[in-house]
């Protein structure tokens, strides 16, 4: 079988550059254009089911690709962010700065948050549950973070060339996973729209 693992799309605290785990901000204008255009490019797609984590904005993003599509879907909690606890909200900038002793290595424990380790054990499990419980093709709507940790796990030497050579998992980037008893990274976060193909 296999699972579309989609990010969701741009917010207003992704615009910000503010820390976005589980808190949540509205999706903006180009995430809305975004998640449509996700919705286009894969109306063709046979899903049998679709998935998306309990934040607002990953149920807008799915309910934007989907449309009018007659697809059942359920929210679940595995599928959530990566709790940064206190730091919720903070600018990515300060918080993420080099002489801050900050980062996503260390972990959130000491701010009432998750470390990486927690949020890649659960994005397994859950995502391991799916597709035990699926066959055909789903659509998952899921958060940067947590796809990432998700994809260390079962790929580390693909996702670091991938943030190497271009940086961070791009909002509304499709990611294809094919799962056999193991996953098996198919594609890894597609970019369907760019930028300069958005309307302001």
């Amino acid at each position: 079988m296999k699972i579309y693992l989609v990010r969701h799309g741009e917010t207003l605290f992704n615009l910000k550059g503010l820390i976005q785990g589980w808190c949540d901000s509205p999706l903006t204008q180009k995430g809305i254009q975004q998640s449509l255009v996700v919705g286009k490019t894969l109306q063709e797609i046979p899903f049998t089911y679709a998935y998306c984590s309990t934040s607002p904005r990953t149920l807008d993003t799915l309910k934007n690709i989907l449309q009018d599509r007659d697809i059942p879907y359920t929210q679940l909690e595995g599928l959530k962010e990566m709790n940064f606890g206190s730091l919720e909200g903070d600018k990515e900038s300060v918080v993420f700065a080099k002489d801050s002793g900050i980062s996503h290595q260390i972990g959130f424990h000491a701010y009432g948050g998750d470390d990486i380790n927690d949020v890649s054990k659960r994005m397994y499990e859950t995502l391991e549950d799916i597709a035990k419980h699926n066959s055909g093709s789903v659509l998952v709507i899921s958060h940067g973070g947590a796809i990432f940790n998700f994809l260390l796990e079962i790929d580390k030497d693909k996702i670091l060339n991938y943030i190497n050579e271009k940086g961070s998992l791009p909002n509304c980037s499709i990611t294809v996973l094919e799962y056999d008893g193991k996953f098996h990274v198919e594609t890894i976060a597609k970019e369907v729209i760019r930028d300069e193909d958005i309307r302001n």
